[in-house]
């Protein structure tokens, strides 16, 4: 790997290694006009004139060429690759798409806008996007020698995520393209093209009203600020919006999917849900039934005032909290009542139709919370997608038959061209196969998705060859046994060992790697090749590849076909603890790494196995308790770097029982956790019961205190942040393992003393920064750039600013969801008091939004006291709603110290200013609910600067 010169954020030189090599200044210009100008040839004069500007040198020539000596020499020092080239007119820099990123950046757009696969091309975009650090050269971006590229990279960049957003939209994840939009908007708000992609996203999933808005919105920004009108191509966007009518919001329903031979059940269904309050449809694994409620659901949304939310409840496992799955979806923060309560509080005043999809393994706990919420819901109906009835009173249930020969053998063809574009087979042969697979959608796309390997002729010949197997697959429904036996055929021409593998690795939540199965099977002394077998498994169609990672995955039917398979087997329980068991090790091993050299890559190893670590939980929690701590506990990193709420929900449940020892790392966990929600005075009681509890465990000892000072940080109580620190570097002489957690708790120290009013020499955290990035301890370096930042907001913010984009780039870079969210803040600080105030806009409304999707209402609090003073100068009626609302002494929103001072004297004055108005603006404040303060904050900053008038 060469060197990389970077230019889509700060402009760095990066060693092969992926370290930052130190440049002066002028040599960083030098570097900068040249890539900015990469293959083209700059003069010794234009080059020492961007350099030096009007103190240009004595003897510019030689001036010049020392200074190419050196970007020579550290370019060889970083290992080679670009090349700085000398021509008679002057020098040019050599680069390749390896080693420059915007040349990687111009590549991949290419390459992704030559697929035609929409999920290949949503990999190549994410791929493309995930090379910018910030703005194109960062703060230099304004200077005249770079100005024309780094324009034209961002009109690249804005394009590629509007390509993205088109794909994922193409790919059926209108949701995500959705957010994509809604911040490119936010950032270009003139044009169309991101408006009239998001209007297509709302209309898929059924908000025509709010896709006609965004129009509206439009249509207002180009007659106020610029006297125009929208495009021909926009207009028509909108009067096609109109002809289709509008519909309510809905959450969770996908696009529209194509279905073939089901008007007659579509039209029944709609006429069930015009009369009962729950419907249930019912019919074997693969018959069509999520598909068949998606489509009706979508269909009656009009007629239900506040629209549609799909929760699809497969992954679960009995024993898991259903009414908090439904939270999630509707992305409900469960707070201190509990998930149940919130959802009853939700959908008790509502007149919403909830489609619960796949319920068959949980059909008591959904009966027993859908029997509730209806009694308590008058405005709610349920459709139910099962295959068993629920068998509550009210339920209506609509059986779901096959497909008629005809539509099966047309979605047969379809699927097959997907595969091989030039299938062709007589219709009778395709007929016959269909009815042999008894019409079953998931049959016959399983059938045709192997037209590559075996044509409808050969499987009919096998079929009759095999009749008595295909016939006898478990269940007792004729249609299920003959999609078993679909399965069958596949299974039963696997070699024993294949066999054994596939019904090991069913027991996977999700996607999996060769490196998980092969762990797994070691576990259960399986001595066979598992690159050999799985790949037996792909070509047989019981394990696929997803698109969009490469990783391994089995169809939720052949899962469970294989989880049947397996219960027949002596050794299932050992299969179950094996799995468990390896995700607990892998827990408690990336615990280990907790900033430390290995900390990214141990984020990015269990982010990618949440699935697996939610199942190992959920089946430990039955069968092996003294494997839930060690779970719940090694959660650390998923809740410090990802601010993954699931992972604290683990310790919490633990916590909730009442037999175990309390384990001090679960203990931790709860206490992070309890830190982000705003109930801090839990959140110091927890951690000091895990330092407590720590005992002999140093790293233990350490996160505790460094939970602690972070609580403390936040109450104000900096004394006990520096008590907590000196504890902590106590212990690193004895027990080497905690440097990191020592490193990050001096970034702490460091805040604590700025906010406590001290002098911080901005040397100390430079040297603390050093020292990490020497360490290899990256999630610390970039910790202490943000703190680098934030000393130098108050007297130095443009200055700030830069550093701060530098961290930020790296926060987003490394996945920091932490990090991401505070740097964002001060970030939006300092473009504020830098005079950036549309900056400043667009990443306050960014970080309400983060916080928000995270539930970390701690630092949703401080942000919008932030907010507060931004609306100060020119929204001054919104100021005072805002300051208002975070006032209210039950929300504990005001903060302490100087922040709660400020935010007082600023609302006195502000009702001052008002005068009569005030009081209205005060009670309008009050009033307002947690999630009606945030919405009201993005309304606020969404508005036009100037506006005095109460933004709803």
């Amino acid at each position: 790997m060469p060197a990389r010169v970077c230019v889509l954020g700060p402009v760095e030189l990066l060693a092969a290694d992926g370290t930052t090599v130190v440049l002066a200044p002028r040599v960083r210009r030098l570097l900068a006009a040249l890539a900015a100008h990469a293959g083209g040839v700059s003069s010794a004069d234009r080059l020492a004139g961007i350099v030096w500007g009007d103190d240009l040198p004595d003897h510019l020539g030689n001036a010049v060429q020392t200074l190419i000596s050196r970007l020579r020499r550290a370019i060889r020092g970083a290992g080679g690759g670009p090349e700085v080239l000398t021509h008679p007119e002057g020098y040019a820099l050599r680069v390749t798409a390896e080693s420059l990123d915007a040349s990687a950046f111009r590549g991949l757009l290419s390459r992704a806008r030559a697929t035609a696969v929409a999920e290949d091309r949503v990999a190549v975009l994410i791929e493309a996007l995930g090379l910018w650090r910030g703005d194109a050269y960062g703060l230099l971006a304004d200077e005249g020698f770079v100005r024309e590229e780094a324009v034209a990279l961002t009109e690249l960049r804005a394009g590629a995520v509007a390509d993205l957003a088109e794909a994922e939209l193409a790919a059926g994840q209108p949701s995500t393209a959705q957010e994509r939009l809604t911040v490119l908007i936010v950032d270009r708000p003139y044009d169309e093209r991101p408006v009239v992609l998001l209007m297509r996203c709302l209309d898929v999933s059924g908000r025509t009203g709010e896709a006609l808005a965004v129009y509206a919105d439009l249509r207002r920004r180009l007659r106020d600020d610029l006297g125009l009108e929208p495009s021909p191509g926009a207009a028509a966007a909108q009067r096609a919006l109109l002809r289709t009518g509008s519909s309510p919001r809905t959450i969770g329903l996908p696009p529209v999917t194509e279905v073939l031979g089901r008007g007659a059940d579509e039209r029944a269904l709609a006429a069930l849900l015009a009369t009962a309050r729950l419907v249930t449809v019912l019919g074997p694994g693969g018959i069509g039934k999520t598909t068949l409620a998606n489509r009706v659901a979508r269909q009656v949304a009009d007629g239900y005032a506040d629209g549609v939310v799909v929760s699809e409840l497969a992954r679960l496992e009995p024993g898991d909290d259903l009414a908090a799955a439904i939270c999630t979806v509707l992305q409900l923060p469960v707070g201190r009542a509990g998930p149940r309560s919130q959802l009853f509080d939700r959908f008790r005043a509502q007149e919403v139709l909830l489609v619960l999809d796949n319920c068959e393994h949980l059909a008591v706990e959904i009966a027993d919370l859908v029997d509730r919420l209806l009694a308590e819901c008058p405005g709610l109906r349920v459709l139910a997608t099962s295959r068993v009835a629920l068998r509550l009173s009210a339920e209506h249930v609509l059986r779901l038959g096959p497909l008629a020969p005809g539509a099966a053998a047309e979605l047969f063809r379809r699927r097959a061209r997907r595969r091989q574009p030039d299938f062709a087979t007589a219709d009778d042969v395709v007929e016959e196969l269909c009815r042999r697979l008894d019409g079953l959608p998931l049959a016959v796309e399983l059938a045709a998705s192997r037209v590559d390997v075996i044509s409808p002729a050969e499987l009919l010949e096998r079929w009759s060859w095999h009749q008595s197997v295909l016939r006898g697959g478990p269940g007792g429904d004729p249609r299920h046994r003959s999609l078993a036996a679909l399965i069958d055929w596949s299974y039963l021409r696997l070699a024993p060992e294949a066999q054994r593998v596939f019904e090991a690795v069913s027991v996977f939540a999700g996607e999996f790697s060769l490196g998980d199965a092969t762990d797994l099977l070691t576990r259960l002394g399986e001595t066979s090749d598992p690159g050999w077998s799985l790949a037996t498994l792909v070509d047989s169609s019981m394990v696929a590849r997803a698109p969009a990672t490469g990783r391994l995955q089995l169809l939720e039917t052949v899962r469970e076909y294989g989880r049947t398979r397996l219960a027949a087997r002596p050794d299932e329980e050992a299969v179950h603890a094996a799995h468990a068991t390896l995700y607990a090790d892998r827990a408690v091993a990336g615990r280990a790494e907790l900033y430390g050299p290995g900390h990214p890559r141990e984020v990015r190893r269990l982010l990618a196995a949440v699935d697996e670590l939610r199942a190992a939980f959920g089946w430990a929690v039955e069968h092996r308790p003294e494997l839930v701590s060690r779970i719940a506990g090694g959660a650390v990193l998923l809740v410090e770097h990802a601010l993954l709420g699931e992972a604290v929900g683990w310790a919490e449940l633990v916590l909730a029982h009442p037999d175990p020892p309390r384990d001090p790392w679960v203990v931790a966990v709860a206490a992070a956790g309890a830190r982000f929600t705003s109930h801090l005075p839990r959140a110091a009681a927890l951690a000091d019961e895990a330092i407590v509890l720590a005992g002999a465990d140093a790293s233990c000892l350490a996160y505790g205190l460094a939970v602690r000072a972070d609580v403390a940080l936040f109450a104000g109580e900096l004394s006990t942040v520096l008590e907590c620190r000196d504890r902590v570097t106590e212990l690193v002489t004895a027990h080497p393992e905690v440097v990191g957690t020592a490193q990050m708790m001096e970034c702490t120290a460091l805040l604590a003393r700025r906010y406590g009013g001290g002098t911080v020499p901005l040397g100390e955290v430079v040297q603390l920064r050093v020292a990490a990035e020497r360490a290899g301890r990256a999630s610390v370096a970039d910790w202490a750039r943000y703190v680098e930042g934030e000393l130098l907001l108050s007297d130095d913010p443009s200055r700030a600013y830069g550093v701060l984009d530098d961290a930020l780039g790296r926060a987003r870079a490394s996945g920091d969801e932490y990090l991401t969210g505070v740097t964002l803040v001060s970030a939006a600080s300092a473009a504020h008091r830098s005079g950036r105030l549309d900056v400043a806009r667009r990443l306050f409304a960014e970080v309400i939004r983060h916080w928000r999707l995270r539930g970390d209402l701690t630092h949703q609090w401080t942000t919008l006291r932030n907010v507060v003073q931004v609306l100060r100068a020119d929204q001054r009626a919104d100021a005072l709603v805002l300051a208002a609302a975070l006032l209210v002494t039950e929300r504990g929103a005001a903060g302490y110290g100087d922040d709660a001072a400020l935010l007082t004297v600023t609302a006195r004055r502000l009702s001052e200013e008002l005068g009569a108005a005030a009081r209205d603006r005060l009670t309008d404040g009050r009033g307002l609910r947690d999630e009606q303060v945030i919405d009201f904050a993005l309304h606020a900053l969404a508005a036009p600067p100037d506006s005095t008038q109460l933004s709803r």
